[in-house]
């Protein structure tokens, strides 16, 4: 019987992602399969583990122009005139090389010629690169989720800037994401993004809310860099903005505003209407309950502190 098998690998970054990755694919008992379950998505591709993009899949006939046995072509039997050239002929249309060449487009690069024309012409970054970058993203994605369940990203969860966090009023999964806990100038951005991937992959395939408490929020240390705004819009798939279904800002300010403003470069118009300005937690929990989303106890302690700022001027000036 077969007691061991052997996996080697040419140096020891390699060896660590497999540690990580193996137990994944190949569980080795009930705790590992949980494991299985919980992290890896759905739809992980086909029997050898690759993208199966329905959009991708080319329909050209093998053997274009065929008769059937029963067809004549000027009088004469398609079989009586090939012959055995014929039988040769079938089979290699049957052969996989013979596939993979007649599924071969003949202008490969014409839709990406295309999409740079139309993005010359104003029709908008996201319009035009979607349909040509869209196998390339995928990758992309895919890439960056191996690594974000394969490296050690504590240095980053330990901020407690993005975290899962019950549903809301309609059923749908909650996150939160806290714009002061957000080291911008001292987190390492590659693995911030890796974070946020891994906390919340396993659920953007469904319909989803974000909570984003802007409370104490210094633009000085928390403002995160155009750059990095970009990189998480490139990086992230389709199913984070489809699916993103309301986005509610606790304590909204003049900086909130600015920063969403600087997104309008990424996100499409009608995201506009996702957008949910809640001046107080009360306002939040008219769409949740408050047991079901757990914000930072700075958020309620801000909102004391501005009701009594208010206060005091009226009281000021109450004479």
């Amino acid at each position: 019987s077969l007691s061991a098998v052997v996996f080697c690998v040419e140096n020891s970054e390699d060896s660590q992602i497999y540690r990580q990755l193996l137990r994944l694919y190949f569980p080795r008992n009930a705790a590992e399969l949980g494991e299985q379950q919980a992290s890896l998505p759905e739809d992980i591709g086909n029997d050898k583990g690759e993208p199966v993009l329905e959009e991708r899949q080319v329909r050209i006939s093998a053997m274009p122009g065929r008769y059937d046995d029963d067809d004549n072509l000027g009088g004469v039997s398609s079989q009586g005139a090939a012959g055995s050239g014929e039988r040769v002929v079938e089979q290699l249309a049957e052969s996989e090389s013979f596939q993979a060449f007649s599924c071969m487009s003949s202008a490969p690069d014409e839709s990406r010629l295309a999409a740079s024309r139309d993005a010359s012409a104003g029709i908008g970054w996201a319009a035009a690169s979607s349909s040509s970058s869209a196998p390339s993203a995928d990758h992309t994605y895919e890439r960056h989720l191996r690594r974000a369940l394969a490296l050690d990203l504590s240095s980053v969860a330990r901020h407690n800037f993005l975290y899962r966090s019950g549903q809301d009023k309609a059923g749908r999964a909650v996150f939160v994401l806290v714009g002061q806990h957000f080291p911008a100038r001292d987190v390492d951005n590659d693995k911030a993004l890796l974070h946020i991937i891994n906390v919340m992959d396993s659920s953007v395939h469904l319909p989803y809310a974000l909570v984003y408490v802007h409370s104490n929020f210094s633009v000085a240390y928390n403002q995160p860099l155009p750059l990095f705004l970009q990189q998480v819009y490139e990086v992230l798939d389709r199913r984070y903005k489809k699916n993103i279904k309301a986005l509610y800002v606790v304590h909204p300010s003049l900086s909130s505003r600015t920063l969403l403003l600087g997104l309008r470069a990424f996100l499409s118009p009608k995201f506009w209407s996702k957008v949910v300005p809640c001046e107080s937690l009360a306002d939040l929990y008219q769409h949740m309950r408050p047991e079901q989303v757990v914000l930072p106890d700075m958020a309620a302690a801000y909102e004391k502190e501005q009701a009594e700022s208010v206060l005091n001027i009226n009281n000021l000036f109450s004479w």
